[in-house]
């Protein structure tokens, strides 16, 4: 399922089968709970993505590391994964 939603806010959520990602035309801020990367951030769009195979190590990700992995998804969305 591919699917766009405008929101009112000036941003567009983009669901497709493997992630949900929120884009913004200026910076927002966001506060994350992650362990790695968390904190009150300036952003541009919030991702969540989903594994659609299992994979035994990290190494037998796409780019071999959960951060290249989501650096290429990153990019295969059209967003700037230093941002």
């Amino acid at each position: 399922m591919n699917k766009e939603i405008m929101l009112a806010s000036g941003g567009t959520v983009h669901i497709a089968d493997d992630s949900l990602c929120i884009t913004y035309m200026r910076k927002r801020y966001s506060l994350s709970s992650s362990v790695i990367g968390g904190g009150f951030h300036p952003i541009l769009y919030a991702v969540n993505q989903k594994l659609t195979s299992y994979c035994m190590t990290e190494k037998d990700l796409p780019g071999g590391s959960v951060a290249s992995y989501l650096r290429l998804k990153l990019e295969e969305k059209g967003c700037d994964p230093a941002q």
